[in-house]
């Protein structure tokens, strides 16, 4: 997962539609249920596979700064956080983008004056006790902190876990891939009934503006 190439567009052009596919994947993949998990954790998958080589496939700006770390102290610590902040404004706009097709791709209902696909919403789900008007599908108040603390833990393991397997060289790079994509999970699952399940820096920049 580690750049190689020291192209810079190419890293950039690479995160861009990485991190586009992704929100759209977990946008569109509101509608899928107990299955949207599942198919982001598969898309971040597609994403190391097709990507690792050219940009290291983070789309997800917490990895490339946890690379960035790495880098401290070295010659080489300037150049590769200039790419750091490239890589941080091409997945940021690859997620802006893709929530404009999202839009693009709706339709309306005239009938039940609904939009379909609605985006996902970045928030813990309420339950039928916790408010009184049925309409509220969001309810943050009082977890803030909550929220906060649950998104560093789960992010900051995620990222351990895949720094740990991009300085190992392991023979097979899908099976490092195969491990993230558990860890993902794992976290989304832990942190979502707290704070939404982001573990994206990108997306929780994104999200919130739609």
């Amino acid at each position: 997962m580690d750049q190689h190439v020291p192209n810079r567009a190419a890293i950039c052009f690479y995160e861009f539609v990485g991190s586009c596919i992704l929100i759209m994947t977990i946008n569109l993949g509101k509608e899928l249920g107990v299955f949207q998990v599942p198919a982001v954790c598969l898309c971040v998958l597609a994403c190391i596979a097709n990507l690792a080589q050219v940009s290291g496939g983070h789309v997800n700006p917490s990895i490339s700064a946890g690379v960035l770390v790495g880098y401290l102290g070295t010659p080489q610590w300037w150049t590769k956080f200039t790419t750091f902040i490239c890589m941080f404004v091409s997945q940021t706009l690859g997620m802006v983008f893709g929530v404009v097709l999202v839009f693009a791709m709706s339709h309306t209902d005239e009938d039940n004056h609904l939009i379909y696909p609605e985006i996902a919403i970045l928030c813990p789900g309420t339950a039928p006790w916790e408010v009184s008007d049925p309409n509220v599908l969001c309810n943050v108040e009082g977890r803030i902190w909550q929220a906060f603390l649950i998104e560093v833990i789960c992010t900051f393991f995620y990222v351990t876990v895949c720094l740990s397997i991009i300085y190992y060289e392991g023979p097979d790079q899908m099976v490092g891939g195969i491990v993230i994509v558990f860890v993902l999970f794992s976290m989304i699952i832990t942190a979502s009934p707290i704070s939404g399940g982001c573990i994206n820096t990108a997306f929780g920049i994104v999200q919130p503006l739609f």
